[in-house]
């Protein structure tokens, strides 16, 4: 099990990620994960892909909803 200390650290790497432009299969755990598939046991990276991941949806959410406001 991944600790919430690094989940949120994964989550403030995506969101940053998002920020820069970059997009959401960008997220460096997902290679990791589609390597490994159902071989690791503990399922780490795909917690941390998952948090990345959770990280750039929130940060685009936000972008769509301020931009799209501005823009109406």
């Amino acid at each position: 099990m991944v600790s919430v200390e690094v989940i949120v650290e994964l989550q403030e790497r995506g969101a940053e990620a998002r920020a820069r432009g970059a997009g959401w299969e960008e997220n460096p755990f997902l290679r990791i994960v589609a390597l490994l598939g159902t071989f690791d046991q503990t399922n780490h990276w795909e917690e941390k892909r998952q948090a990345w991941q959770f990280g750039w949806a929130i940060e685009n959410a936000y972008r769509i909803a301020y931009f799209d406001d501005r823009v109406s």
